[in-house]
């Protein structure tokens, strides 16, 4: 599941993300695999949009 397809799932409004990013809603296309992501910038996506890590990179986390 792409990123844009997570914040559908969890009715949260790309613009608003967008904002909290500070880039353009045409750019979230970037954060789509978030696997291509740095560490930070999942922790910041985690921390704006409360969807857990498991989700964000598609994974199950071990403890």
């Amino acid at each position: 599941m792409t990123f844009r397809e997570l914040l559908k799932k969890h009715n949260i409004k790309q613009l608003d993300i967008a904002y909290k990013l500070k880039c353009d809603t045409s750019n979230l296309r970037k954060y789509d695999n978030l696997l291509d992501r740095s560490i930070k910038e999942v922790m910041l996506i985690h921390e704006l949009t409360n969807i857990p890590y498991k989700e964000l990179i598609g994974t199950e986390l071990k403890d």
